[in-house]
């Protein structure tokens, strides 16, 4: 500190110009250079330190088809390699024919599935890997990499995610934690398997202040509340009867009543 201290202004501009400049250079022309503060009269401030103004208009139109509406009748699905979620609305993007996803799905890759329920709630299921198959550390993908899965169910009064990943050594899909979001509070339910086996249910009240924690052991009882049967291509149910069954051992209920079918 007493180093910096020592330098003037000049110096210590120019040494922070040639820090900034190194971690720009990948940019390229992204990156614009401008003076800092107190290498400008006060005067010049706004016009000689400012960034270059950003114009929001014209915006970049989507291409068509590029994005579309998630389901809205009971049972109705849809595929899509991402979605995004804004102000309460659902766009899916860059949607994907059946045939597409099931194929991805039989290359290990990801995507996500979307569902309508009976009773109006939307199921979001992401098919996602450890490494994203670009990532230059990723895998080659086989048929033996273990599949991750994140749930998230979207009502009208409540949400509900979930996480999900395939184990080695029984080829079972387990729940590894879940998170419930209602109009009065939230809740979130961690499963920890070892070394002492264990369920951590952390309560919230509506402004996210922390009011209670539990830890439940998790026993052969508790277990089977917690695993099940990896799931097939387009097959949704057995996840949301997992949380039901999940959701009784914690004492909370079925939050999912009921599928599209």
């Amino acid at each position: 500190m007493s180093t910096l201290l020592a330098l003037d202004a000049t110096a210590l501009a120019a040494g922070q110009h040639t820090i900034e400049n190194k971690k720009a250079a990948s940019l390229g022309n992204v990156w614009q250079h401008t003076l800092f503060p107190i290498e400008v009269q006060t005067s010049e401030h706004p016009a000689g330190t400012g960034d270059p103004q950003f114009m929001p208009t014209p915006w970049p139109e989507w291409p068509d088809g590029f994005t579309t509406d998630p389901p809205e009748l009971p049972g109705e699905v849809k595929f899509a390699r991402y979605y995004i979620e804004r102000n309460g609305r659902f766009i899916l993007v860059a949607p994907l024919s059946r045939e597409q996803a099931h194929a991805m799905h039989d290359d290990n890759q990801g995507y996500y599935f979307f569902v309508r329920l009976w009773r109006g709630e939307l199921v979001c299921l992401q098919r996602g890997l450890p490494l994203s198959q670009y990532h230059p550390e990723a895998a080659p993908l086989t048929s033996g990499i273990n599949d991750h899965c994140y749930l998230y169910v979207k009502g009208a009064s409540r949400s509900i995610r979930a996480g999900f990943s395939e184990t080695d050594e029984i080829r079972e899909f387990r729940l590894d934690d879940l998170w419930v979001e209602e109009p009065e509070m939230k809740w979130q339910g961690r499963n920890r398997f070892s070394p002492t086996p264990q369920t951590i249910v952390t309560e919230y009240d509506i402004n996210g202040v922390e009011t209670k924690v539990r830890r439940l052991p998790i026993a052969e009882p508790e277990l089977a509340a917690s695993f099940g049967q990896p799931l097939a291509f387009g097959e949704y149910a057995g996840l949301l009867d997992l949380v039901n069954k999940y959701c009784r051992f914690l004492g909370y209920g079925d939050l999912i009543k009921g599928d599209a079918s």
